[in-house]
């Protein structure tokens, strides 16, 4: 696997950044719905334990606790995915619950001295709750504790579901991603490679190769200026071929005329050598 290859560089300079981008974006949505979906179960489930402390209060004041146990019961089949309910005295004695036997799960200590509703996550039958231990006060007195537990397994499978399609948007964009590269890098490759063969070809000497433009891209720049290119070599060429057979008649011109110079000088040298075998004739005849 060559990574200098314009389709690797492609695939790393493009697609795997995006990929990058779009992976944190997942994780950041899948932490962020899991931080609201929490704070939506907290919120209800705390505004539904407000709503059955002020139900079952009267219990406290006329000690009623048979009606108690019946109205804990009712208040769980009516309530926000409500998994128990116990009701403790100020000391932390269970006076009231919907266990049939003993709590599956170990319940954390009561805090007497708090104000407020106190929440804490525990595991209940293998299954995430949330535990919520709010005070009981009749005027300034606390006079009990009323610990509820909130199912939230509806949370984790709607946070698994996110997560699931998260996952396959992401797997989408991959395959999105390596499509549009390898159609990307394909284009511009086979156009690379188309003017890598006609410039061999106008090197092993075809003179009429000329590259089709396809695109008003980078590449196809570079195609008009290879066409440009091998035009004007054309030209040039055709007019160093010109200017060479000028050259071959002008040189042909001068041989013909230093060949009938070299021609009349030897007649003149033949004329002279006649005249002077006359003259030593002439001599001859007259002694």
């Amino acid at each position: 696997m060559n990574f200098y290859s314009i389709r690797n560089r492609i695939l790393y300079y493009l697609i795997a950044p995006s990929m990058v981008v779009v992976a944190l974006f997942i994780v950041g949505f899948i932490y962020v719905a899991e931080k609201n979906f929490n704070g939506y179960v907290e919120n209800n489930a705390e505004a539904d334990s407000k709503r059955i402390v002020a139900n079952i209060k009267d219990r406290f004041i006329d000690k009623n606790f048979s009606k108690l146990n019946e109205q804990i019961f009712d208040e769980k089949f009516s309530g926000f995915r409500i998994l128990y309910i116990e009701v403790l005295s100020d000391q932390g004695q269970p006076m009231a619950s919907t266990f049939l036997n003993q709590p599956p799960v170990r319940l954390p200590p009561i805090n007497g001295k708090a104000a407020t509703a106190v929440k804490s996550n525990l595991v209940y039958y293998g299954s995430p709750i949330l535990n919520i231990d709010s005070p009981v006060f009749i005027g300034i007195y606390r006079v009990g504790t009323v610990r509820v537990g909130y199912d939230l397994r509806d949370v984790q499978a709607a946070i698994r579901q996110t997560a699931y399609v998260s996952l396959a948007v992401f797997v989408i964009f991959l395959l999105v991603g390596i499509h549009l590269s390898v159609i990307l890098s394909g284009r511009i490759i086979r156009s690379i490679e188309n003017l890598a063969e006609a410039a061999k070809k106008y090197s092993d000497g075809e003179v009429l190769v000329s590259q089709e433009l396809i695109s008003n891209d980078e590449v196809g720049q570079l195609a008009l200026a290879f066409n440009r290119m091998t035009e004007k070599i054309s030209a040039a060429k055709r007019e160093l071929e010109s200017e060479r057979d000028q050259l071959k008649d002008k040189v042909a011109e001068l041989e013909n005329w230093q060949n009938a110079t070299i021609n009349r000088e030897l007649k003149m040298v033949e004329l002279k050598k006649e005249i002077n075998d006359l003259k030593e004739t002439l001599a001859k005849k007259s002694s």
